[in-house]
């Protein structure tokens, strides 16, 4: 049996461990009374965009 022990963990902490509404809620006043669909949206963003990138990525790698 292949006894393979690991050098590194790997978690994804952001959105798990972090608070990614943090910064709106800090800053509710100024953002106005959409504050909480604006964080929401980011959010949105973000993670599509991220997506976007790996599957990018994945595609242009593919061929190889």
């Amino acid at each position: 049996m292949n006894d393979v022990v690991p050098r590194a963990y790997v978690f994804d902490a952001y959105g798990t461990l972090f608070d990614v509404h943090a910064a709106i809620a800090r800053h509710r006043a100024a953002a106005g009374p959409d504050a909480e669909r604006f964080s929401e949206i980011w959010r949105t963003k973000q993670l599509e965009y991220s997506w976007t990138l790996t599957l990018a990525a994945a595609t242009s790698t593919s061929g190889r």
